[in-house]
């Protein structure tokens, strides 16, 4: 009897599916993990500006410019909000796609985000045609077929820095022989020009 062998994100993905209670609990634990790993990892503070949550780079103390500087800071450098965040995978197995699309929904579940269900893409098929013999019996020929089955979920309305962690948790425990495609759609403030102006009243 041949062994399967299977990779340790399909095993996860498999295992998650069977072992849902624990495989929440696990989530919530390696998320919360990861927070903490960008948080150490940051060299930046934060500050409020006129009501947004910005990020202002450490500038040194004895400047006296650095606070006007901060003070100046444009809207450019606010946290980003992303309206949809799409995300493709492509792999040669529906069963390991299934599993994986779950493990994604649950773990945006676990970040309370707004998931839709799952949608599955059409299937792209290619054909090879080989011949049997090298030489001769031209007509004798093999034909085989590549299939690529694909599946799509759709986010709403999160932050940048919430699909920063979510895209590198679900990207961490990618299980082999799976592609992913990452669509995102940010939203932008309105630009001065417009804000600025003046309806005309003839």
């Amino acid at each position: 009897m041949a062994a399967i062998l299977v990779g340790p994100g399909a095993r996860r993905c498999l295992a998650g599916v069977r072992n849902g209670d624990f495989m929440v609990k696990v989530m919530k634990a390696e998320l919360s993990q990861l927070v903490q790993e960008r948080k150490c990892e940051t060299t930046t503070t934060t500050k409020n500006f006129n009501g947004l949550h910005v990020v202002a780079p450490l500038h040194n103390v004895s400047n006296p410019f650095a606070s006007e500087a901060a003070e100046s800071m444009s809207v450019e450098d606010a946290e980003r909000l992303l309206s949809l965040l799409t995300l493709k995978v492509r792999g040669s197995d529906p069963a390991v796609l299934d599993s994986y699309t779950q493990f994604m929904r649950r773990a945006a579940t676990v970040l309370n985000l707004d998931v839709s269900g799952k949608v599955i893409l059409p299937m792209h098929l290619e054909k090879r045609t080989l011949l049997k013999s090298p030489h001769i019996f031209k007509k004798h020929r093999y034909q085989y077929e590549l299939r690529t089955h694909a599946r799509m979920l759709q986010v709403r309305e999160l932050t940048g820095d919430t699909s920063d962690i979510f895209l590198e948790y679900i990207q961490r425990n990618i299980p082999e022989g799976v592609s992913m495609s990452v669509e995102q759609t940010e939203l932008e403030p309105v630009p001065e020009y417009i804000k600025n102006l003046k309806v005309i009243d003839k």
